[in-house]
């Protein structure tokens, strides 16, 4: 299976790690933010989670938080 990575999902895979390693070294990071053993399809399963993690908070036909569609 083939990934494209582009700057946005690497971007926002750099924002979820600092997030949540905002307490390690920051040596322990390589480029902007990424550990060096972030490989692509980790990077695709981590930016996957959070498209649906968004995509559970925001109904994108109503514009509100935890809004359902109606019958």
């Amino acid at each position: 299976m083939t990934y494209f990575v582009d700057r946005t999902m690497a971007e926002t895979v750099d924002a979820w790690l600092l997030r949540h390693n905002r307490d390690d070294a920051p040596a322990r990071f390589h480029g902007p933010c990424r550990p060096a053993d972030l490989t692509v399809d980790l990077l695709a399963a981590v930016h996957t989670h959070l498209l649906r993690e968004l995509a559970t908070r925001v109904d994108p036909l109503q514009g509100e938080e935890g809004s359902s569609p109606g019958p």
